[in-house]
Order: C-alpha cells, then structure tokens, then sequence
C-alpha cells in the first residue's frame, strides 16, 4: 500500500496554467511540479539562530570592505599609472574622494563585528 494520499486543492487557473508551463518544461506531470515545489517549500524554511546570524552578517560585512578597500586602491593606482602626478581637476577630485572612501571602508573594518546582540 502506498504511503501518499490525495490532497484536493484549489488555486487560481492562472497558476495551474504556470505550474504546467513549467511541468512541460522540466519533463514532470503537473503533480510531480507542484509536490516537488512544495517540498522545496519546507526545505527552504531553516532558521537560523541570532549567532549564526551575526556571524553571517559580519563575514559579509568583512568581505564586502575588503573588497572596497582594494577596489578603491586599484582605483588610485591606475590613476597614477595613467597620469603620474600631473592629476588636474577631476582627477584631483576622483583620487580624494576614493582616498575618503578608502579610509571609511578601513574604518568599518576596524570596527567588525558590528553586528552583536545588545546587552540587556
């Protein structure tokens, strides 16, 4: 004997008519889409605890200024690759603000984690 049963469900015809598109196209009945996406449904519902969370955040937050500083130093670098120190205008004004956004970027580093619970 089987361990599935019949589950009657009533939605839009609009949205049969996605699921079938999309049944046609993954080579399953319209049954075997919409119970697969159900399941993903589930799966997709994981909590995580505010640790995990901050940890994530933070790994984020870290990677996100590494990357910023680097990229404003790449910036500054071809500047003076393409113009030595005869920058005019622009340029002058290009290379300190990306100085500036450069040192904020150092800035946040300096301060991770932010993300911490708050004591009570």
């Amino acid at each position: 004997m089987s361990d599935e049963v019949q589950f009657n469900l009533r939605i839009p015809a609009e949205l049969k008519l996605r699921i079938a598109e999309v049944a046609k196209t993954n080579s399953r009945s319209i049954n075997a889409e919409a119970q697969l996406r159900l399941e993903q449904s589930f799966e997709n519902t994981k909590s995580y605890s505010e640790e995990e969370f901050e940890k994530a955040v933070n790994t984020f937050l870290e990677g996100f200024f590494t990357a910023s500083v680097q990229a404003c130093q790449m910036s500054i670098d071809q500047l003076h690759a393409q113009h030595g120190d005869n920058l005019i205008g622009d340029q002058k004004l290009y290379l300190e603000a990306t100085k500036l956004m450069q040192s904020q970027y150092k800035r946040y580093l300096d301060k991770l984690p932010m993300f911490k619970k708050k004591p009570t």
